[in-house]
């Protein structure tokens, strides 16, 4: 069967069948401007085109230089913002027809926009924002432009919460078919394997729901695939869990000479305190310094490192912080944090600062193949980042 599994989407699709569309349709004529949806339609040369096609992702990465590849040198020929189901079969129908490459955006939280192909059609998912949660199953069904703070803040009223996105304005569509590494993923684990149901809109036009008992081999694909994903996903059905009683968050600062002392030491720390990371998300963030901290704090490079914990006791929380309160072998932090009660929401508004609108410019990596942070050279991370 494995020829036939690997060109099953990669030839041009069935003829349109009218008949799985959600309503009769119109003829759709040639011209890309005679395409009929309900939502709105761009072309190249539109006046709203390129705010479109640049929406939410660092507009000159350099890290590929074809464009025909997924770069942000890519110009759609179309892109389509749909608002119903009819819309996306119509825009399927036309990519078919026409021979065009179809990719799905919900809401472009990408530095790179693997979204965009040359003269491609893409289909914009952001207005399905339809949010709906059973308290009775703790369950919730959400369109995949629901963002995850405002399904935390509309589950937390239930005592329910989801194991959402850390930044703000992280959208759930591609977020879950990522795989979704959200908060608390070691307690979580990865937000994917919390889908219960997905409805799908098939190349061909047709619209399934899959889950473990039903169109399984989707459901496979649905929990990871990412921009690999050959359809369009409409909702997700997620299982939710309980809302934790406590959850606090603080944050240290260093100077950045502590860099590689205050990974390895952590590093060693965990080691010795496997439970630690279960319930308290340790983040490392290098940065410039605000401006806000900018009297206060006298390097103007620094190392933020956060703690976020979460308990359903008092005693538990404190069971967890004493083994953090004075990490050995460190220098003096510039500034020590305070532990806070935090809502999921607040969470993520404290790294919207980190990641302002419109100011994803540049985007470099270091990768390791080590998951061992003591077997990587942190000082080449540190002068890295000072340069």
């Amino acid at each position: 069967d494995y020829e036939a599994a690997r060109s099953q989407y990669s030839t041009a699709l069935d003829p349109f069948d009218a008949t799985n569309m959600s309503t009769t349709t119109q003829v759709i004529d040639d011209q890309p401007d005679q395409l009929s949806i309900e939502g709105s339609l761009l072309k190249k040369g539109d006046p709203d085109y390129e705010a479109a096609r640049t929406k939410n992702f660092a507009q000159n990465a350099h890290n590929r230089q074809n464009s025909n590849t997924c770069s942000s040198s890519c110009h759609p020929a179309l892109i389509a913002i749909v608002k119903t189901i009819l819309d996306i079969q119509k825009c399927l129908h036309y990519a078919n027809k026409h021979g065009m490459t179809v990719t799905v955006r919900t809401g472009g939280h990408n530095w790179f926009g693997c979204f965009l192909r040359e003269d491609g059609l893409l289909i914009d998912m952001g207005q399905f924002r339809s949010l709906e949660i059973d308290a009775a199953t703790e369950t919730c069904t959400v369109g995949p432009a629901v963002l995850g703070q405002d399904l935390n803040e509309a589950a937390s009223k239930y005592g329910l919460c989801f194991s959402a996105g850390h930044c703000v304005g992280v959208p759930l569509g591609g977020f879950l078919l990522g795989g979704g590494f959200g908060w608390f993923f070691p307690y979580f684990g990865y937000a994917a394997e919390h889908i219960l149901e997905a409805t799908i809109v098939r190349p061909d036009g047709e619209v399934i729901t899959c889950s473990d008992e039903n169109n399984v081999d989707w459901m496979y694909l649905v929990r990871g695939s990412a921009s690999g994903f050959p359809g369009v996903v409409v909702s997700f059905k997620l299982r939710l869990a309980k809302l934790p009683k406590i959850v606090r968050s603080k944050t240290d600062i260093y100077p950045m000479e502590e860099l590689a002392n205050l990974v390895r030491t952590l590093d060693a720390h965990i080691q010795n305190h496997p439970k630690l990371v279960q319930k308290c998300e340790l983040n490392l963030s290098l940065a410039c310094t605000p401006p806000p901290l900018a009297q206060a704090i006298k390097p103007s490079k620094i190392v933020m490192l956060g703690f976020t914990c979460f308990a359903d006791t008092e005693e538990e929380f404190q069971s967890m912080v004493e083994p953090i309160a004075k990490l050995p072998g460190l220098g003096e932090p510039c500034l020590v944090g305070k532990f806070e009660d935090k809502s999921f929401k607040e969470l993520s508004d404290m790294l919207e600062p980190a990641y302002p609108p419109g100011q994803k410019w540049i985007a470099r990596a270091l990768c390791y193949e080590s998951r061992k942070m003591h077997e990587i050279n942190w000082e080449t991370v540190q002068v890295t980042f000072q340069e």
